[in-house]
């Protein structure tokens, strides 16, 4: 039977926290108030200070600058903890970066052909124009 190694399934699973990580969350949370919902607590109060002098008939724009700026510190920080992080997607239809210098002269002229030359032009890419008109091709 072989030993050592990584084997499927073994280890702990992602995500899952290990034992002294439950440990001092659990001695975290029995001695009072979390950091977390401290961070909560301080946003929710700046914020409600932000409120109550919106709800005046002459609000102070200042102090409303400073009571959302502080409720937006708070969520920064707590903002981690509390949503997950979006994963980095693949975006559909963006435009490809084509290294024109590498094309062959048909590949080159089918590139001017369907238009994406005039695209790059507009975009400040005149020189793949100028490429073609120095290998001879005519757009």
């Amino acid at each position: 039977m072989p030993r050592g190694g990584a084997r499927p399934g073994g280890g702990r699973p992602k995500g899952v926290p290990n034992r002294a990580s439950i440990a001092r969350q659990a001695r975290i949370a029995s001695t009072g108030v979390t950091p977390l919902e401290t961070m909560i607590r301080k946003m929710r109060w700046w914020a409600a200070k932000a409120d109550r002098e919106l709800a005046k008939p002459e609000p102070d724009d200042a102090l409303i600058e400073v009571a959302l700026d502080n409720a937006c510190d708070a969520a920064c920080a707590a903002a981690p903890y509390v949503h997950p992080k979006l994963a980095a997607v693949a975006h559909v239809n963006t435009p490809q970066h084509v290294d024109v210098r590498k094309l062959t002269d048909a590949e080159l002229m089918a590139y001017l052909v369907v238009g994406e030359a005039q695209s790059d032009r507009d975009r400040g890419g005149a020189d793949i124009i100028d490429l073609a008109v120095s290998r001879g091709a005519s757009p």
